[in-house]
């Protein structure tokens, strides 16, 4: 009966929700290869990305809002990323383009350090774009 409390203390703590917040600043270097160049051109997009860690905390909700409990201590600050897409550019005129862009993203190294297991995670963005040139 003594473990019971603490026990279901736990497992309310545990559905409020604890999130953990990593925040990067990107530093891309990627490379466009045209394909094909008419009034809709299409380019290979790939590069790499060195990612440096700029926010980490942890925070959990309870009755109160949401509260900052700490930081994640076993993470890596620098991290590498490597993306793969394929670029469509509609050239509305000689000055005007629109594009939409689908990119894979994936961490190269583990953004954990070695006393846990390797977390290389991944996404898949679509950037889009109006753009103007003087």
């Amino acid at each position: 009966d003594a473990f019971q409390a603490v026990v279901q203390s736990d497992v309310r703590v545990a559905e409020a929700g604890i999130q953990q917040h990593l925040d990067y600043l990107e530093l891309p270097f990627n490379l466009r290869y045209t394909v094909i160049d008419r009034s809709l051109e299409l380019q290979l997009v790939g590069g790499v990305s060195t990612n440096f860690l700029v926010g980490n905390s942890v925070t959990m909700k309870s009755s109160s809002g949401r509260e900052e409990i700490g930081y994640l201590s076993n993470v890596n600050t620098v991290n590498y990323a490597g993306n793969a897409g394929l670029g469509m550019i509609y050239h509305m005129g000689s000055k005007m383009s629109l594009f939409l862009e689908p990119r894979f993203r994936y961490f190269l190294n583990s953004v954990n350090d070695d006393s846990l297991p390797a977390t290389r995670p991944y996404s898949l963005g679509f950037y889009t774009g109006l753009s103007f040139t003087f």
